[in-house]
Parts: C-alpha cells; sequence; structure tokens
C-alpha cells in the first residue's frame, strides 16, 4: 500500500477520532521502533504494537487498524507488511496500511508488527501511529517512535547457513545499467556482481562471519561493506580482497556456524560449483568472494567464436550457424552466446535444494536464494528446434545440464 506522508501527518495532527468513554478499556502499548539493518538503504524501519484488555466477547469480533506516519520522509512511503502472531486466534483480514483484524473469542491480547519503507533515508526521528476501531468507533490509539523506543537484538541463529547465487551470464548482460553509470563497466553484469557480493556478506553475517582487514581481527562493519559494494568497481572490489580475509565474528555469541555457498551460472549453458566452510578454516569462503566478483560472459573469452570452448564440446551443442554469430547494429556482441538458460538454472535449484531436504532430514539450514537476471529468459530458437532457424517453438532437443545438477 502506498500513500504520501504528507496526508497521513494531516490525519495525526487533526485526529479527527476521539476516544469513545463508552467503549471497552481495550488498550494498545508501543513495544518497539527500529531501522532495519541488511538492506540497500537506510529507508526501512519496523514498529511493534501489543494490544491487550480485549473485550470479552462469545462471537468472533472484526477491528479495524489505521497506520499512519508522522516524519516519515516527505517524498512518502509504503507500508510493505502488517504481521500479527502466529496464535490461530487472530487473523489479520486485510493489511496494508489500512486493514481488518478477525479475533476469536476468549482472545485478551496479541502483538501487532509493521514494516515500512520510507521513499527517502530516515533520520531517526520518524513514528507511526496504530489506531484501532471497531463500528467505527475509536478504540485506542498508540504511538511507536524511532526516537524513544529499540527493538531488542535478536538472538543469533545456531543453525548452518545455506546460500545459493542463481547469476545471469548471457551477453545480454554486457547491456548497460544506469547503476552503474560510474563504474569501470556501465554494464548489467557489473551491476549482477556487486548485488550477488552484498548477498554473500549478508549470508556470511548471518551465520556468524564477516569480512576482516588482514591484521585487523575486526569485522567490517555492515554500513561499511555497503559503501564499499556501492563507491567501489567489481574490478577494484576483487583487487581489495587480497587484502581482507573471511572470520568468525569475535562479538557475536554462540560462535559462528557451518556455511555453504552454490553459485549457479546461467547463459547458454548452465554451470555450478559450491564451496564450504566453518569458523576453524575460512579460506574457501574468501575464494567463494573472488569467484562471485570474476562471473563474466563466454563472448568475453571466445568472442564470436567456440575456438577452445570445451563446454560447448562437452554440452554436445550444436555447430554455430549464420544466426548465432549475427551482430545487431550497436549491439556489444552477436547472438553466439546469448540464450539464456533461466529453466535449466531453477531446475538446477530444485534438484539441489530437494537433495538439501532429503541428506539434512529434520535438522534444515537456513537456506537463502538470491537471482539476479537482465529480465530476458531468451532460449535459442534454432537450438530448441530442429524445425528451422527462426521458430520459437520448443519441441526438439533440450539444453542438457551437467550431471550434477540433475542430468538433461
Amino acid at each position: 500500500v502506498t500513500d504520501s506522508a504528507t496526508a497521513s501527518l494531516a490525519d495525526e495532527e487533526l485526529d479527527c477520532d476521539p476516544l469513545n468513554p463508552d467503549q471497552s478499556e481495550i488498550s494498545i502499548t508501543p513495544d518497539a521502533a527500529c531501522e532495519l539493518d541488511g538492506t540497500l538503504s537506510n529507508k526501512d524501519a519496523k514498529f511493534q504494537f501489543t494490544v491487550s484488555d480485549l473485550p470479552a466477547s462469545d462471537t468472533a469480533q472484526t477491528l479495524d487498524y489505521v497506520l499512519t506516519a508522522k516524519g516519515l520522509s516527505g517524498e512518502g512511503y509504503r507500508v510493505n507488511s502488517t504481521v500479527l502472531d502466529s496464535a490461530d486466534d487472530v487473523r489479520l483480514m486485510k493489511g496494508g496500511e489500512r486493514g481488518s483484524i478477525r479475533v476469536e473469542p476468549g482472545t485478551e491480547t496479541f502483538s501487532f508488527t509493521a514494516k515500512v519503507t520510507a521513499n527517502d533515508v530516515l533520520t531517526g526521528d520518524e513514528s507511526l501511529t496504530l489506531r484501532l476501531k471497531q463500528d467505527g468507533e475509536l478504540l485506542d490509539k498508540a504511538n511507536a517512535s524511532l526516537k524513544d523506543l529499540d527493538c531488542d537484538e535478536p538472538d543469533p541463529d545456531t543453525t548452518p547457513v545455506e546460500l545459493y547465487l542463481l547469476m545471469d551470464n548471457s551477453t545480454s548482460m554486457l547491456q548497460p545499467d544506469p547503476s552503474t553509470e560510474k563504474a569501470s563497466r556501465s554494464n548489467r553484469l557489473e551491476a549482477q556482481d556487486r548485488v550477488a557480493l552484498y548477498a554473500y556478506q549478508q549470508a556470511l553475517e548471518k551465520a556468524g562471519y564477516g569480512f576482516s582487514r588482514k591484521g585487523s581481527g575486526e569485522v567490517l562493519s555492515q554500513n561499511d561493506f555497503l559503501d564499499a559494494v556501492i563507491n567501489n568497481s567489481a574490478g577494484d572490489l576483487a583487487k581489495v580482497l587480497k587484502d581482507f580475509k573471511v572470520i568468525a565474528d569475535p562479538d557475536r555469541s554462540g560462535g559462528a556456524q557451518p556455511m555453504a555457498v552454490h553459485l549457479i551460472q546461467y547463459g547458454y549453458a548452465v554451470d555450478y560449483g559450491n564451496a564450504s566452510f566453518d569458523a576453524g578454516d575460512t579460506k574457501a569462503a574468501l575464494e567463494a568472494a573472488k569467484t562471485i566478483l570474476a562471473v563474466d560472459t563466454p563472448y568475453r573469452q571466445y568472442g564470436n567464436s567456440i575456438k577452445g570452448n570445451a563446454t560447448w564440446a562437452n554440452r554436445d551443442l550444436p555447430d554455430p550457424t549464420r544466426n548465432d554469430r549475427f551482430k545487431g547494429k550497436g549491439r556489444p556482441s552477436s547472438n553466439l552466446y546469448s540464450g539464456t538458460e533461466m529453466l535449466g538454472a531453477l531446475t538446477g535449484l530444485e534438484h539441489l535444494l530437494r537433495e538439501q531436504v532429503r541428506s539434512a532430514g529434520d535438522e534444515q539450514p537456513t537456506t537463502l536464494i538470491s537471482m539476479v537476471t537482465d529480465g530476458r529468459p531468451e532460449r535459442r530458437a534454432w537450438w530448441d528446434t530442429r524445425k528451422g532457424p527462426g521458430s520459437d517453438s520448443i519441441t526438439g532437443e533440450s539444453i542438457p545440464l551437467p550431471d550434477r545438477l540433475g542430468g538433461d
């Protein structure tokens, strides 16, 4: 749900809904308000409330709620999610900035959490007001402020972490990308490599690790790492990594957990590799970071040719035709490596996840998945069918996956 903060502030100041003294002594207590870490900008916040002393009733009740923001970005904001506690006796009927809650008989209290994203950066003075109504009458209201309340730090996870990265290395990723105008490579591949590295850093933090300058013994903070990713190209980041290592965070209670990262690269073919490590040996963690930043298109290596390309031969792909070698005017590459086997990548991901479920049993790890694409999952018409060039039917031979990713 999207609305302007200006309108919400007006609602707050006018306060057109005075409390009804004839209603029950229902109360709303603001529990916590905090900025959320792990996002690409300082725009996200969480506000928590406890609703108690609900009126007794022999039948289910419907409560209407309204969320209004104050100081939450003059450029506007949006409510990303509204969540109730998991009890079966309280259910969200309609969510967003305005919604309804169904409360079953006998319920006396429940919690309410709203996650909000501002269209501008947060200053730390923002607040969110929750109003509860019934039959159009205001029952109670409460205000949760970033300035006055803090969220308790959650207990660290003690389960292993598995990260699955799906990265597009088709030649269409060589097209320009506005987010990389000031980078050494102003294309989508550059943007993807850095986004994937940031996803990797978040997974490392989840498992209890972090990047540290050699000889420091301290983990680079979330903000410092984010600044480095935003302000440096993938090539520069790769060079800087030689001065870093991955260590278990010494300030994290509970210690670091085992972690594995799976990298599925998909373009005209699908390739897979993985690395795993624990607190006793994190060398593989740094090598994984270097690999993420090194993802590149086959066209850069082989040009408009398959000479020296062992993958082409090993997958028994058909010989290139004139269609394959065609390069449109103004295009950075030809059609030769332009196919995007997204289906193959997703099939491989499914295979790996099924194997994880089977092998880990009841002790499933924390599983994180990050996927980047240029938005054009195009298959090769003259590969997928042998009925003639230009056909878009997918009736012929499929492009085989590596055996470790589940076969064809």
